[in-house]
């Protein structure tokens, strides 16, 4: 008998929580920044993800709509970023009866600007022991 209630539960739930994802774009190399591309650059993170998105009640949306940039620029900014590349684009979504979300995810490799080479002769800043 309990089988049967945990059946139908089970059921249930997954008649009334839905979600699905999507792959918008695979970018080889994207950026919402100017970037001057004959300086070194370094890689700050290997595939960082960030998101936009926004939850719906009912017909009514609390928030903008998710945007590829405004995810762009969020991972940018998280490592201080020029620059993405293997960039994966990810549209996304959910369902809980009169509550749902949607959003972008990006999930890409973040590289910035490399620090200038020191001085030949020059002396490294010195650092207290740790």
């Amino acid at each position: 008998m309990r089988t049967r209630y945990t059946l139908g539960a089970l059921a249930l739930s997954a008649l009334v929580l839905t979600g699905c994802a999507d792959t918008i774009a695979n970018l080889t190399i994207v950026s919402t920044k100017t970037t001057d591309f004959s300086a070194p650059h370094e890689r700050a993170a290997s595939q960082a993800s960030a998101s936009d998105g926004r939850i719906w009640i009912t017909i009514l949306p609390l928030g903008g709509k998710p945007s590829i940039d405004a995810a762009i620029n969020e991972l940018l900014q998280k490592y201080d970023g020029d620059y993405l590349t293997d960039a994966h684009v990810i549209d996304g979504g959910w369902s809980l009866l009169v509550i749902s979300g949607g959003s972008i995810s990006v999930k890409a490799d973040v590289w910035k600007a490399a620090p200038p080479p020191a001085m030949p002769g020059s002396m490294a800043p010195m650092t207290a022991p740790k």
